[in-house]
């Protein structure tokens, strides 16, 4: 039965992903809304240490930089739920000093500094688009490249703080040893 449900996940996956793909072949790229669906999707697919929430029924937060232009609209949105059965829910960030809790945290190209020290010790998917993102601690970096969103993944940073990404995720990654992630 489990099997059947982590293919059932796996193929629901496909379709979303699969959808974003397909918007993004259109003409006007809407790529801060492409990045947002493929933050559930992370959401989904990443599982994260059980000490990362307070118990069972919390939710799993991705925190969005005020900055993104959807912040204001997703805020304390759901936006389905985990493979672990837990809300997904968003919520704004605008300082450091509000990241706690947070399990993802999509940063702009100017913020990930100002949070990288908050972060390092704590099981947060860090997901960034900044040149060299993952060069400086990130693990997500989304690319823009001939009007597509594509995604490089560090699997020794996720590892380092407790993160389990799925093998479907990992294989839709570019191989981090392509370049220098610019």
């Amino acid at each position: 039965m489990l099997v059947l449900q982590a293919l059932a996940g796996l193929a629901i996956f496909g379709l979303q992903v699969g959808s974003c793909l397909a918007a993004q072949q259109h003409k006007e790229l809407d790529a801060p809304k492409i990045k947002v669906a493929y933050l559930v999707n992370f959401a989904r697919y990443v599982r994260w240490p059980e000490h990362a929430f307070r118990n069972k029924q919390s939710p799993l937060i991705i925190g969005i930089d005020a900055s993104n232009p959807y912040a204001k609209e997703l805020d304390n949105r759901v936006a389905g739920k985990s493979k672990d059965d837990r809300p997904i829910i968003f919520s704004v960030i605008d300082s450091a000093s509000n990241i706690k809790g947070v399990h993802i945290l999509y940063t702009p190209r100017d913020k990930y500094w100002e949070y990288q020290q908050e972060l390092m010790s704590h099981s947060v998917l860090t997901v960034g688009d900044s040149i060299n993102f993952i060069k400086n601690g990130g693990i997500i970096q989304f690319v823009e490249e001939s009007q597509r969103i594509r995604f490089f993944i560090d699997r020794k940073q996720a590892e380092e703080r407790g993160l389990k990404i799925h093998y479907k995720v990992l294989e839709m990654a570019k191989d981090t040893a392509e370049g220098n992630h610019s």
